[in-house]
């Protein structure tokens, strides 16, 4: 998907549930900016909107949907692309995001001005229940710029709980920022993720969910 699009809206009816996808993987390596089995990927140009769906859950957004595959879906992928808007200020607006792989990716120079407001990233319909995302609930890398979790204004503000998986070679984390500069995370509800709320360039810094923590740490 690119440019101008809308998926889902604001009026009864215009929900979308998108889960339980995913892919086999081939016998050769794929390029790292494009995630395979994304539920939603906006990939160049700008200007859309996510509003209003169920992205990774059952159609009452109360459990998680079986993924396809050999590796599962991230739940909105935003690639190289500018000025998207992911939920919104409005409970009719509110996108779940719970139960994937990954909940939203950034990834790229050209992903700039996005925003992600608003939205369940974790948790069931009603914002409490854990349906949590295996990895991190957000995250911004590749160089993306200039983007922003949450905001300032009444409702923008993100749940983002009960994602990241338990292995100590993973990093999750509620919100993950691996580059990028100018990125805001603003007004949200972080709480109960099995990694750090906030984790801001893991793996060149120490701290201790990075995966190579114990090797600096003894020097």
């Amino acid at each position: 998907m690119a440019g101008s699009v809308t998926v889902g809206g604001t009026e009864p009816g215009s929900r979308n549930v998108i889960s339980g996808n995913g892919v086999i993987l081939p016998d050769r390596p794929r390029p790292e900016q494009f995630p395979l089995g994304s539920g939603i990927l906006i990939s160049g140009g700008s200007g859309s909107q996510v509003l209003g769906n169920f992205i990774g859950t059952n159609a009452d957004g109360t459990a998680a949907v079986a993924i396809y595959g050999d590796e599962g879906q991230t739940g909105v992928s935003i690639i190289g692309s500018a000025s998207n808007i992911i939920g919104g200020t409005t409970a009719a607006a509110r996108n779940i995001i719970s139960g994937n792989d990954s909940g939203v990716l950034i990834s790229g120079a050209n992903a700039t001005n996005n925003v992600v407001q608003g939205n369940f990233i974790g948790t069931d319909v009603n914002g409490v229940g854990a349906v949590g995302n295996d990895s991190n609930g957000v995250e911004i890398s590749g160089g993306a710029n200039n983007n922003i979790v949450g905001g300032t204004l009444m409702g923008a503000g993100n749940t983002i709980a009960f994602n990241g998986c338990t292995d100590r070679y993973c990093t999750p984390a509620g919100v993950y920022v691996q580059s990028g500069t100018g990125n805001a995370i603003l007004g949200n509800s972080i709480f109960s993720n099995n990694g750090l709320g906030i984790d801001l360039d893991p793996l060149n810094a120490v701290n201790p969910n990075d995966y190579d923590y114990d090797s600096r740490n003894s020097q």
